[in-house]
């Protein structure tokens, strides 16, 4: 029997400049926009997101989907 594994939705990293941190992963890494706006943005990869967050308005952190919450 293979495990299903849960997956990771997304890792959240704070940054100083919503703007020029999206403009720097954009131009650097094969990746896509999901959502942006003036605190934070969401960058799509093949694997997993990057949320890209202010520290003074969100902390980091890091979202796993999962079926089990009992585990």
């Amino acid at each position: 029997m293979t495990k299903q594994f849960d997956t990771i939705h997304h890792i959240a990293i704070q940054v100083k400049d919503i703007s020029k941190a999206v403009s720097w992963y954009i131009e650097r890494f094969a990746c896509e926009i999901e959502y942006q706006d003036n605190s934070w943005a969401m960058l799509k990869f093949s694997n997993t997101s990057l949320a890209l967050v202010l520290p003074e308005e969100h902390p980091y952190h890091f979202a796993i989907v999962t079926d089990d919450l009992e585990s």
